[in-house]
């Protein structure tokens, strides 16, 4: 079959915009327990909407946190940043629980494969 003739489904395409490094207050729009497309190994995909600053606000940023038991610390610095600690949680209540959730994150860039990709770090309360 030619390319030509191939069906293809942008509804779901999520296109990121590139946004300027920096703080950013954030709420959590979407979460989903996948395998990772490069390694196999699980994560968990966050998608992120900005709140502030205005001229970011409703621009996305999807976050992959590994779940392998060495990598959970990214995962735990963002339960604690929405003040969220818990001793024990399944992964998909953790999922759920993040929805709606509003965080404060340093936005930075890392190159990844070859992509440039956008990285959340220094999770911390909406209030600070």
């Amino acid at each position: 079959m030619s390319i030509e003739n191939q069906t293809v489904d942008l509804a779901e395409l999520q296109v990121e915009e590139t946004l300027v490094e920096g703080a950013k207050c954030l709420i959590i729009r979407k979460t989903a327990i996948k395998d990772s497309k490069t390694s196999g190994e699980p994560i968990m995909q966050i998608t992120f909407k900005v709140t502030s600053p205005s001229e970011e606000v409703d621009k996305t940023i999807t976050e992959m946190i590994s779940l392998q038991p060495q990598a959970l610390f990214s995962l735990r610095g963002l339960l604690k940043g929405i003040g969220l600690v818990t001793g024990s949680m399944t992964y998909a209540e953790i999922a759920s629980t993040l929805i709606n959730k509003e965080v404060k994150a340093d936005l930075s860039y890392q190159v990844y494969e070859g992509v440039k990709r956008p990285r959340l770090a220094n999770y911390r309360s909406i209030l600070s």
